[in-house]
């Protein structure tokens, strides 16, 4: 049987939108928006196998998480997941901007009660707005996305809410600008010779 060569895809390319006036009335609009988070659901149940599995993935040995008895001698009375397992039930998901670019700036958490073993963690995300748009010396322009989360328990009680930022930028301008800067970088490079020691 011959081998044939592999037909070359097609290089994937992002989206290089800038932000515009329709972006920026878009958005406003969707401030204060409840936002529908079912599919980025990773867990509801504080079971004991769950939190213990948990404190194990963020290398957490404290036995209020994973040991029955040593719980209930402690001021909760019984076990408790620990705070940061609101995060694995829910912590976010990409919204809005098509086209630009974006990462995670910033997240403030407050926490209010603990999760026991057996709660039910049931989260809200609404879209707060945003800040902007800034001029950027990296990308152009940015705008800064808000968002709430809210966590309570089958009881309605609030558990924990975080507050966090997103960073969207111009991603076509972000290349061009990385672009030139390499370009001009490679040119000193080539009339200076290496640098030593190597950065």
């Amino acid at each position: 049987m011959a081998v044939t060569e592999r037909e070359t895809e097609p290089e994937a390319v992002m989206p290089q939108a800038v932000i515009t006036d329709e972006m920026i009335a878009a958005m406003a609009a969707k401030a204060g928006s409840v936002l529908r988070i079912d599919h980025s659901v990773n867990n509801e149940l504080a079971s004991r196998i769950a939190v213990t599995k948990f404190a194990g993935g963020i290398g957490d040995i404290n036995p209020l998480w994973t040991d029955a008895d040593y719980a209930q001698s402690s001021p909760y009375g019984a076990p408790v997941a620990p705070p940061s397992f609101v995060i694995g039930c829910f912590s976010g998901i990409q919204f809005g901007w098509p086209g630009l670019g974006s990462f995670h700036s910033q997240s403030n958490l407050t926490f209010e009660r603990p999760v026991y073993w057996g709660d039910v963690v049931q989260a809200t995300c609404v879209y707060e707005g945003f800040d902007g748009p800034s001029p950027s010396s990296f990308a152009g322009r940015t705008v800064t996305d808000r968002f709430r989360n809210t966590y309570t328990n089958q009881r309605g009680e609030r558990i924990a809410t975080v507050t966090w930022q997103v960073i969207n930028f111009e991603r076509g301008r972000a290349r061009a600008r990385r672009s030139a800067a390499d370009q001009g970088a490679a040119g000193e490079r080539a009339t200076a010779g290496p640098v030593l020691p190597h950065p």
